[in-house]
């Protein structure tokens, strides 16, 4: 056992504290120890320039490992890297190795991913390219591509908790959706030089499936330019795999054997794709999709050899692609074929608005109500998207009805697709159903709805003619929760629709509930939009007085002359502390929360950075009166997201990084729900989170107005800012993290309607 000074194996008398570790020395010489392997137990205070090491977790799942040369897999100078590192507990998976008395090299950053499952994986760095001798001087860029857009920075600067980024992997951030891919790229830089920069590290995985269709999983490291990849692969109680490369056209065998980790060839400027069929011993042998290699020289291919039944959503929608689209914003039914009101049960109101300034308002009395689309002709595939707030709807437990329906047939209306809304105790439930060609009903599973508003999609297809692969899949928020392949429907067409409570009811469910935004395709997904459960939204462009809510009536009306400057996107509102300026909008249920997910979000330049400067907030300490709150906080000296479940009780989570008075910042905070959290971001990168799972107060018996520009402390007194606002937003739903990034915009904002194009970055 030896304790190491500054991180390298016994060259004593370095400077930046100690780590400890077991090691095999194979030589010295003056003050030079040579070591074999070495295997760091726990990092010390002040532990190596490096700070973040540590070693992997016993518990770890296949730690995905780059190669010689790079930052946080380093092997030994003197020796070839062991096959397999020792790790307690978790011997046989290959490590990070630690580096013995050698600098991390220049010009490579480190990169490789661990614990990858069907959706998650976890991007790991370390500190190349920095010397043993200085404090950490690095920071990292993390790049993902996303099928149709190109490349999207997630993260550029330090990681406050680690070099460690979980990455969730969904539908909506696929770099190659045919094969299920996902792209990533690191860059390390010098904080005393940013000029100095590693290059691209890129990450390409396929991260398989354990069902319904299972697979093995593919990583892919290696360096721009390079002519070879560090290929890895896994699938649980394999005994040996079948490798198998392509370069446009030539395909061979790379390897066959028990192996997880291959070199394999690339050809610069041509599609290197691979394969992995994984053999358990039994007769089973499972097949990976292609994993496509790439880097700014090869574009991403989306052909492969394994096609899947999961739909494949694009950025940018097809005009071409929609069947019939309503957001009820004419303020009445007259888009719609016809409808069934029930003597005004249904109408269209403001107070129904998830999304925009009118929604569809269903008071439930037993009777169905619904609007009717007959714009659907025999369709095969039918694609329908809209927003449901079940709105505190009282249902009886163990019962359902149905909120949308798709029928087939000009006279006889046959349904054959349908969602039902069902409730167990105090939950809502929701679930898909398919009819088949026997007249029997398939079903989804049943899903959690929370009483918030919801983003709900499914796409439903017939069977080829003869064939048994019709489908039924569901998305809820933007997540795909469930499909259904395999349906015998080759008969089964869609002529008309219809929305609201179609059908089902019984005496016991009572209540209002609302629906907006809906929208239908043949093809393409469609997805949530950022103007999905959107409440308000004040682009703050006006020179004077007040100034207008762009999707409600939520307008704010200025107090001692409210000035404009220029703003991320036009004009942005103006605050001089001495003023005493104030934006305010009158309460009402619209900006009320409660234990359900929201979302705050908007621009500030913090010109006064000695006071708050408050961007949306409900907020007087004094007397009870606290709901939530998104400001910069002077004290902190950081922007800060806080919330109260009773009015009294105050809870805040702040970001890490310190607040300057040049740069504007894009913020942006939510609550969620499910997951009992408080998160607060700043542009596009970093982000603090702390459980919270009280829900957030609605102000009563005294809720407080909506202002920007002023909340009040404990003491009664008012806290005026100095500085410019713009782009403020309310969400009353979780935005996702692509819709967060389309928000920033690579820090240039994107403005309501939401309509002109997000940038690429490079």
């Amino acid at each position: 056992m030896h304790i190491a000074d500054s991180g390298n194996t016994g060259t004593g008398g370095q400077n930046g504290g100690h780590h400890l570790h077991f090691e095999a020395r194979s030589g010295c010489e003056a003050n030079n120890v040579y070591s074999g392997t070495a295997i760091p137990i726990r990092p010390l205070m002040g532990n190596w320039w490096n700070s973040w090491y540590a070693p992997p977790s016993a518990s770890a799942t296949l730690m995905h490992d780059a190669t010689q040369l790079s930052g946080a897999a380093q092997y030994p100078e003197n020796g070839a890297p062991p096959t397999i590192m020792p790790v307690p507990g978790n011997t046989l998976t290959p490590g990070p190795r630690h580096l013995a008395g050698v600098d991390s090299p220049t010009g490579y950053p480190s990169a490789y991913v661990s614990n990858i499952t069907n959706t998650q994986a976890i991007i790991h760095m370390g500190a190349s390219p920095d010397a043993r001798n200085m404090s950490t001087d690095s920071y990292f860029e993390i790049s993902e591509y996303l099928s149709g857009s190109g490349w999207w920075i997630l993260l550029t600067g330090d990681l406050q908790e680690g070099p460690t980024f979980p990455r969730t992997l969904d539908l909506n951030n696929q770099c190659s959706m045919a094969s299920g891919q996902y792209c990533f790229k690191v860059l390390a830089k010098l904080r005393s030089d940013p000029s100095q920069s590693s290059g691209f590290r890129y990450i390409d995985l396929h991260p398989g499936a354990v069902a319904p269709q299972p697979q093995p999983h593919i990583a892919a490291f290696y360096n721009a330019g390079e002519a070879t990849a560090i290929l890895e692969y896994a699938y649980p109680g394999a005994m040996t795999y079948h490798v198998t490369e392509s370069h446009g056209g030539a395909t061979f065998d790379s390897y066959q054997g028990p192996a997880s980790q291959i070199t394999v060839n690339r050809i610069l400027g041509a599609p290197s794709a691979y394969k992995v069929a994984a053999d358990l011993g039994n007769g089973t042998v499972l097949q990976s999709a292609w994993i496509y290699l790439h880097d700014e020289v090869v574009s991403i291919p989306t052909a492969t050899s394994s096609p899947t039944q999961t739909s494949t959503p694009t950025l940018t929608p097809t005009p071409d692609d929609t069947i019939f689209a309503d957001g009820f914003e004419s303020g009445d039914l007259t888009h719609w074929t016809s409808s069934q009101t029930g003597n005004g049960n249904l109408s269209v109101v403001e107070t129904a608005a998830l999304s925009g300034g009118y929604g569809l308002r269903a008071v439930a009395g037993g009777s169905a109500l619904f609007v009717q689309d007959e714009t659907p002709n025999g369709e095969t595939r039918y694609r329908a998207r809209f927003l449901l707030d079940p709105n505190g709807l009282t249902m009886s437990t163990g019962s359902a009805h149905y909120i949308f329906m798709g029928y087939m047939g000009p006279g006889a209306i046959t349904p054959v697709v349908r969602l039902e809304l069902g409730a167990i105790a105090a939950n809502y439930l929701l679930r898909g159903n398919a009819r088949n060609d026997t007249g029997a009903w398939q079903n989804t599973t049943w899903h959690l709805l929370s009483d918030a508003p919801h983003t709900i999609e499914i796409d439903w297809q017939a069977a080829a003619v003869g064939a048994n692969n019709g489908s039924l899949t569901l998305w809820l928020d933007g997540v795909q929760t469930t499909s259904l392949a395999g349906i015998d429907n080759d008969t089964r067409r869609i002529d008309r629709i219809r929305l609201g409570l179609v059908g089902g009811l019984d005496a016991g469910t009572q209540g209002v509930c609302y629906f907006d935004a809906f929208y239908s395709r043949r093809m393409a997904y469609i997805g949530s939009t950022l103007t999905d459960a959107l409440v308000a939204y004040w682009a703050l462009d006006e020179t004077s007085g007040t100034c207008a809510d762009m999707v409600g009536s939520n307008h704010l009306a200025s107090t001692n002359g409210v000035g404009y400057g220029s703003g991320i996107v036009g004009n942005a509102a103006h605050f001089v502390w001495s003023n005493s300026q104030v934006l305010t909008a009158p309460s009402n249920s619209s900006l009320s929360m409660g234990d359900f997910d929201f979302t705050l979000a908007g621009w500030a330049h913090v010109e006064d950075l000695a006071h708050y400067l408050p961007l949306l907030a409900k907020w007087r300490e004094a007397n009870g009166r606290r709901e939530y709150a998104l400001s910069y906080a002077s004290d902190l000296g950081q922007f800060a997201f806080f919330v109260s479940s009773d009015s009294y009780n105050k809870f805040f989570v702040s970001t890490a990084p310190t607040v300057g008075n040049t740069p504007w910042y894009f913020v942006v905070a939510w609550h969620d729900a499910a997951h009992d959290t408080l998160t607060i971001q700043v542009n596009d990168t970093s982000s603090s989170t702390i459980p919270y799972s009280n829900g957030v107060s609605s102000g009563n018996p005294t809720p407080q107005p909506l202002q920007i520009g002023r909340m009040t402390d404990v003491t009664g007194l008012d806290l005026f800012g100095g500085g410019l606002v713009d782009q403020a937003g309310i969400w009353k739903r979780l935005l996702s993290a692509e819709e967060r990034r389309m928000l920033y915009n690579c820090g240039t904002g994107w403005a309501y309607p939401f309509v002109d194009p997000v940038c690429s970055p490079p």
